[in-house]
């Protein structure tokens, strides 16, 4: 079963993410920081997570600006 992880001051349950984050993942997700930054290895999951706290800042917060900048148009397109 898969772990259900609680957005920064959401009262709900939490959200079904579909997968089970690391645990850098989760801390990202319920971190309450204005601003982040990762340093990990390739293939950590940085997207996948970074995707998933855009998607809940979307839906919660609406008219919320959410940027998602890439150092080339080759690293945009993947």
């Amino acid at each position: 079963m898969r772990r259900r992880v609680e957005p920064p001051g959401d009262n709900a349950e939490g959200a079904d993410l579909g997968f089970d984050p690391e645990p850098f993942q989760e801390k990202l997700l319920r971190s309450k920081s204005e601003r982040i930054l990762l340093l990990t290895h390739r293939q950590a999951g940085k997207s996948t997570a970074t995707a998933a706290l855009g998607i809940h800042t979307a839906l919660s917060e609406p008219g919320s600006l959410i940027l998602v900048v890439s150092r080339s148009q080759t690293q945009a397109n993947e």
